[in-house]
């Protein structure tokens, strides 16, 4: 929640959820802003005229880091930078008393006296400053870096703490340094005073808590925090703020870098309420409010509960626009002051927390008159006529308690009403729910651009295919899901990835394209174009091709009309002739292409069944087959394939007749011994 929601000069209410009333007293301009910009027109603005000054020069010129109340409540001290410096209000007059520039940041600064006289300033330089009335009085050099500080007003004793597992003792009434405490701490963090029996508490970063008696100068006892927290271990949790209870002594609490807030009791080992700030952010400040009340603040926000709730009930929470170094209470009142990552302090009213303090009293008015402009009479009933009684039914609560007339109507009570009007028309919330989004819907068709989408740099094809399947699916009413593909991310390199970029040329892609693809590819895939020659028909005839359709007699199918392809295995040609030939159209010539083979068709359903079947299966289907005599089989691209097996005695006759046929050629081609014509011995011829 911003505090500084409400623009222009004056008072604004800080929104809050959980209902407490906190008001931002320190909106708009401060009055050196206002003369910066002109003079003339202010007394016209009435912004600068409404506007609330609490404190004059009440900022710095870059940051605030620390501010602080007096014991006494009449001085307010605040340091920031950039130069570093620190600055002391007078509440009385209601002016900056006193500016003095410093060396070094300030890291934690501690009041030693109720009004400003004596101060001590721990700096970032590793010294203590102390300041009096007139000024600066003495710096003195701690041996490490410091942390935080503490003064111990029963021994006069000034406790500073840092990287070090000693807390450095300075005695203020000898001026001299005393033996340090000796913790079991690694580091130590935080220090705090209980201001009722003066005992103190070392907070560090290994997760455990020391406390010391500083009458016997040993520690009493030690506690392990980080056991009460769910989900710590030593190593991760510290102590980032330690605070006593100033109202009984009994109680502290303990803020750890996690932005938990651990409240106990002295009595207890366990912690009675633990608080989460649920940012994750280390607590920077832990405040004992008036009327039972805890101020926790974090970097972002500063949260108000009440200890006396069990649960730790929330009562109200300031976040301002800029992150919070250091939060303070004036006294027992509701004002709050804020050290912010700004020039200006920021300060909030709570009403709950006390009044205003007397130099602000006019607070309470102001907070008093916005209340009164807000309030309407019957705040909490609901305006009804005789009609709207009539269509709930109620016409007989006329003239009972439940309704106050006025006007023309009735009072009634609005969670009466509610109620009836749940019973009436149980279903109105849903109507006007959906009407209500139905509206939107449209305002948001309205407002819209249509984005064209670039086109892939890979696969551009593929993806435009895709869209318009798509958009053809859609405008017959049917679901498209393939338009997912684009904006699955599986699939995202294909479409980016040039790796993955389809040729198209390959064989490969030709042969898993899409049918009709195909089909359209197939007659330049296989063929290459005849270039156009003179259409003499005794060229085509000495080609062995009738351009006319005619046969090498001159016969001609009239009885045929559509287009008829002759192939002739020699030549490789096929001449595909028009329908129309009596038009006059042009006639193409195409030619198979080398290394294919022209087949019409495609694979049956029996070959596609075939084909997918398991190697050893085909291989056995086959043998049976085979057994059949005359078996015709339709193969792939319109082919037939006869398979036979002879039976034996058929091989048998056919071998035997194989036979007869050649003993009769010889017994026909044989000689008689007249051919020989032999010479006569005797007088007689030899036989044959």
């Amino acid at each position: 929640m911003n505090g500084e929601s409400a623009g222009g000069g004056g008072i604004s209410i800080v929104p809050n959820a959980s209902g407490a009333k906190i008001y931002n007293v320190s909106v708009g301009k401060s009055a050196p802003e206002w003369i910066k910009t002109n003079k003339k027109s202010l007394k016209y603005d009435n912004n600068y005229r409404r506007r609330i000054e609490l404190l004059q020069d009440f900022d710095f010129p870059c940051t605030s880091s620390k501010v602080q109340v007096s014991n006494n409540g009449e001085f307010i001290i605040s340091t920031g930078t950039y130069p570093p410096m620190l600055k002391i209000h007078e509440c009385s007059q209601l002016t900056l008393k006193v500016s003095r520039n410093l060396t070094a940041d300030v890291i934690n600064f501690n009041i030693l006296s109720n009004d400003y006289s004596k101060l001590a300033l721990l700096k970032s330089d590793r010294s203590l400053e102390f300041h009096a009335q007139f000024g600066r009085y003495h710096i003195a050099r701690i041996p490490k870096f410091g942390r935080d500080l503490v003064y111990d007003s029963f021994g006069c004793d000034m406790i500073v703490v840092g990287a070090s597992s000693d807390a450095w003792r300075i005695n203020l009434e000898t001026g001299t340094f005393l033996q340090p405490y000796s913790t079991n701490l690694s580091e130590i963090n935080v220090v705090s005073i209980n201001p009722v029996h003066h005992l103190l508490a070392f907070g560090g970063d290994d997760g455990s808590l020391e406390f010391w008696d500083p009458r016997a100068r040993r520690p009493v006892c030690s506690k392990d925090f980080y056991s009460d927290l769910p989900f710590a271990s030593q190593d991760q949790i510290n102590a980032t703020s330690v605070q006593f209870d100033q109202y009984n002594g009994l109680n502290f609490a303990l803020g750890t870098s996690s932005g938990h807030c651990l409240l106990y009791d002295m009595r207890m080992s366990q912690p009675s309420i633990v608080k989460d700030h649920q940012n994750d952010l280390p607590l920077k400040k832990i405040i004992f409010a008036p009327n039972n009340q805890i101020l926790t603040s974090d970097s972002k926000i500063v949260k108000i509960w009440d200890k006396t709730n069990p649960k730790g009930t929330l009562t109200g929470s300031i976040e301002p626009s800029c992150s919070i170094n250091d939060v303070s209470i004036v006294g027992d009142s509701g004002l709050i002051l804020m050290a912010c990552e700004q020039p200006k302090l920021m300060a909030y009213f709570i009403p709950s927390l006390g009044p205003a303090p007397k130099w602000c009293s006019f607070l309470d008015s102001l907070t008093e008159e916005l209340e009164e402009d807000k309030q309407t009479l019957y705040d909490d009933y609901k305006f009804v006529t005789n009609e709207d009684l009539k269509r709930l039914g109620l016409e007989r609560m006329i003239g009972s308690h439940y309704l106050k007339p006025y006007m023309h109507g009735y009072f009634m009570d609005i969670k009466l009403y509610n109620k009836f009007k749940a019973i009436a028309d149980p279903f109105e919330f849903e109507n006007y729910r959906k009407e209500k989004i139905q509206q939107k819907i449209e305002e948001e068709r309205e407002t819209r651009i249509a984005v064209k989408k670039k086109a892939p740099k890979v696969n551009a094809k593929m993806a435009a295919s895709i869209l318009q399947e798509g958009a053809e699916k859609e405008e017959k009413g049917k679901k498209s899901t393939t338009t997912e593909v684009l904006s699955d991310p599986r699939f995202k390199a294909l479409f980016e990835n040039p790796d993955f970029e389809v040729d198209e040329s390959d064989d490969r892609f030709k042969a898993t394209r899409n049918i009709k693809l195909k089909k359209e590819a197939q007659l330049t895939d296989f063929f290459d174009m005849v270039k156009e020659q003179d259409n003499d028909p005794e060229e085509g005839k000495e080609a062995g091709i009738d351009i006319f359709g005619e046969d090498d007699e001159g016969k001609s199918d009239d009885s045929e009309g559509e287009s008829e392809k002759y192939i002739r295995p020699a030549k490789k040609k096929v001449v595909v002739e028009n329908k129309d030939k009596q038009k006059g159209k042009k006639v193409n010539m195409y030619e198979v292409k080398e290394g294919h083979q022209f087949q019409v068709g495609t694979m049956n359903a029996s070959a596609q069944r075939a084909k997918k079947l398991p190697f050893g299966q085909r291989v056995k289907e086959l043998n049976e087959s085979s057994k059949a005599a005359g078996e015709i089989t339709k193969e792939g691209r319109g082919s037939l394939q006869i398979s036979f097996t002879p039976s034996e005695e058929k091989q048998k006759g056919r071998k035997s007749q194989e036979q007869r046929q050649e003993w009769a050629s010889r017994i026909s081609e044989r000689r008689g011994i007249k051919e020989l014509k032999l010479p006569k011995i005797g007088g007689k011829r030899r036989r044959g």
